[in-house]
């Protein structure tokens, strides 16, 4: 089948008057093809997301449920209510389980939100943020992995910071994604500065910075994408899913924000989210 494009022209004498109409056909049959099949690669392509966007939502939800027996059962054997465990030996492999049963549950939640984004199905519910306890409450968080890796932790925030709005759970999460990966990949006596303060376009900058591996030139485009990882997938020496920077650029995205990193190998990496003007206010005298 041949598809063709008629495209007419009225004729006149030489007083003005339409007298006839000629035609010309043009073959378009290739362009139609290409278009339809455009368009039929098109709603392949959403098919295969919403499918795996459907599987990731569906098996997260599958793993959750005895994920979070394993660890009840764990936090109960080491309340030790029907008596105490004999061997120490125990207790080490009970916290191993729940150490590592509570890793696996954030990946699968990661993957879970990851999946809502996607989907459109993450909502935030804005309210005032308290950057100052925000801060703190994901510090806590993090310095007990910060002081095992041997990792300082400063914090640096003006007393005229602005009160931002934001859904705070999913503020704690972006901060709290930053900070663990800038735990991860800081060696022995590095540093880490947490800091916020007003960007040049009148939004709040926050920022993550540390003295940590750093990240190669021709991998820093891709460091926000979903399961990048930077190092060799063979060779890596850190746990992880690589969801966490791509939450931090959903969440952030959420809140018409926007997220960038500059890093040099061997020095550090600085990674910087800036919330918009319009969600800022100030601080009550």
């Amino acid at each position: 089948m041949r598809w063709f494009a008629t495209r007419g022209n009225r004729m006149y004498d030489e007083t003005g008057r339409a007298f006839g109409v000629t035609g010309t056909d043009t073959d378009v049959t290739e362009t139609r093809r290409a278009q339809e099949a455009l368009h039929a690669a098109k709603e392949q392509a959403e098919t295969a997301n919403r499918t795996k966007t459907d599987f990731l939502a569906n098996i997260s939800h599958e793993l959750r449920t005895p994920l979070n027996s394993i660890l009840g059962f764990a936090e109960l054997i080491q309340s030790e209510p029907f008596g105490k465990i004999g061997d120490k030996r125990y207790r080490e492999y009970i916290s191993d389980i729940h150490g590592s049963g509570t890793h696996l549950l954030n990946v699968i939640n990661e993957i879970l939100d990851v999946s809502r984004v996607e989907a459109g199905m993450l909502d935030i519910a804005d309210d005032a943020v308290d950057l100052r306890e925000a801060f703190q409450i994901c510090l806590t968080m993090v310095a007990d992995r910060a002081s095992k890796a041997g990792v300082e932790i400063k914090v640096e925030l003006p007393d005229d910071i602005p009160v931002l709005t934001a859904d705070p759970t999913r503020f704690k999460q972006i901060v709290l994604n930053l900070l663990s990966n800038a735990v991860k990949f800081t060696p022995p006596e590095g540093r880490i500065v947490l800091s916020a303060a007003r960007a040049d376009d009148g939004g709040l900058r926050v920022q993550v910075a540390d003295t940590g591996i750093g990240i190669p030139d021709t991998a820093l485009p891709s460091i926000f994408e979903p399961f990048v990882q930077v190092e060799n997938v063979q060779q890596r020496s850190h746990e992880g899913a690589g969801l966490g920077l791509t939450l931090v650029k959903s969440l952030t995205e959420l809140h018409g924000g926007t997220v960038s990193a500059e890093s040099v190998p061997g020095e550090g990496t600085v990674v910087t989210v800036t919330f918009p003007a319009e969600r800022l206010a100030e601080p009550a005298a």
